[in-house]
Parts: C-alpha cells; structure tokens; sequence
C-alpha cells in the first residue's frame, strides 16, 4: 500500500502548476544566485587589482541557502494544498491509514530533494567555474576534496528542513502561516532577534535549530553548546539536534493528524 500511495503522492505533485512554478525558482536560487555571486565575485576581483580565490563554501552558501527554503516551501503546499483545496478528505477514504499517508507525502519530497539538490550541483558548479575561471576557481570542481562533502550534505540539509516543515503544515494546515512561521525563524528570529535580546538573548542563541543545521552544512563549530566537545563531529551533533526538534515537530503533527477530523 505505501508503494502505491507514494505513486500517487507523486502524480499528484507532478500534476500541480506550483510544483513546476517553485521547480523554476529553485533553478534561479540556486544555479541562478550561484551564477550572480559569480559575477560579482569576477568584479569585485577585478575592481581589487589582484587575484582573489572563490572557495567551495562560498559557492555552497550561495547555492544552498535559498534552495533549501524553496524545497521546504514546496514541502508545506504538498500538504496544505488538499486542505485548501478540499479534497484532503478523499486522499483518506482512499488511504484510510494516514500516517502512510503522510510518509508518502515525506519520502516523495525528500526524493525530489534529493534528485533536485544533486543536479543544482552538477550544473552549477561548472557553471560558477567557467564564470570566474579556473585560476580563481581551483574548489570549484565536483571532485574535489572541499567541494564534495557539500554533494552529500545539501540533500541531508534539504530533507531535515522539509522534515520540520511537513511538519508545521500538518499542525497548522495553512501554508500562508507555516511560511510565514518559517521565514520568520530562519530569516530573522535567529540571526537577528535572539543575539540582540537583553540577558538571555545571547545564552538562547546558539541553541537555534537552524543554527545548528547551517554548522552542521559548513563543518563549524558551536563553541557554547555541549557538543562542541565532540571536537571535528561536533557538526554531527549540531545535526542530531535539529533532527530531535524537526521530529518533535513532525510526531505533534502526525498525533494531530490521526486524532483529528479531515
């Protein structure tokens, strides 16, 4: 039976015009913004008088950051768009189980996480390189060394984001207050709201889930955080936990969904 739902999550994601509307803006966030960083970096260079090395993180920061939040937005409509559209309750006379239900809706966005995250990469890396050069772009290669590890995370960083985001959705089933939710915390609560707060502010920060997935993502260190000790895995344990918050938030989803009415 979860073969056959996933299927039928698929179709009807592959059947939608916002899939394909959020598919081209993901495009231009990533292989798009990847490309215009290039070329300011090119400018910025030449403006400086000397040579200057475009390194993989930057070209994983440039690529990844909007990325992740189009697949997770993309994520919340899969799941608010059958409320919206009032036929979430014939999903679940079709499947009465929802929780495979859910998983389907799940698996079938981190799959395309996957296939999407993968293939920003191959294109526009190169890309990115043929832009500034290869004197100035010597990262910036699929092979290597600091290049690589960036293949493995972005999809990892894109299926623990739309984990988080299901879900909200299946909490609050309304994408216009999930988003919201998530731009707000990702684009300002964290990096902005929290440092600045009197007392407890600068305590509170460094436990921030997406904080912690973005040092997870750079291979960075959280030196307030107990982790830390872990020392080169301390990145895996920032990993763990957004995990636990992302799952936390998925579970308080599911329960939600079984108890309550379509």
């Amino acid at each position: 039976m979860f073969f056959n739902t996933l299927r039928a999550e698929f179709t009807k994601l592959l059947s939608v015009r916002s899939f394909w509307g959020n598919t081209v803006f993901y495009v231009l966030m990533t292989v798009g913004f990847g490309a215009l960083s290039a070329f300011l970096f090119s400018a910025f260079s030449n403006e400086q008088g000397g040579p200057m090395l475009m390194d993989a993180k930057t070209v994983a920061q440039s690529m990844n950051m909007g990325g992740g939040l189009v697949l997770a937005i993309m994520s919340v409509i899969m799941v608010t768009n059958e409320y919206a559209q009032k036929y979430i309750s014939v999903t679940f006379q079709a499947v009465p189980n929802r929780l495979i239900v859910a998983l389907a809706k799940y698996v079938a966005m981190a799959i395309v996480a996957i296939v999407f995250s993968l293939l920003a990469f191959a294109i526009g890396v190169p890309i990115v390189r043929l832009i500034v050069g290869a004197e100035l772009g010597p990262e910036l290669t699929l092979t290597h060394e600091k290049m690589l590890p960036y293949l493995w995370k972005t999809p990892i960083y894109a299926m623990m984001f739309i984990l988080l985001a299901q879900g909200m959705a299946w909490l609050l089933r309304s994408a216009t207050a999930v988003i919201v939710i998530i731009l707000g915390w990702f684009m300002a609560l964290e990096p902005m709201v929290l440092p600045l707060l009197p007392k407890w502010g600068q305590k509170v920060a460094p436990y921030g889930p997406f904080k912690n997935l973005s040092a997870f993502y750079y291979g960075e260190s959280i030196p307030e955080v107990p982790w830390d000790r872990l020392g080169s895995m301390a990145c895996y344990g920032s990993l763990a936990y957004f995990a636990a918050w992302a799952l936390v938030i998925y579970i308080a989803g599911i329960v939600l969904l079984l108890r309550r009415d379509a």
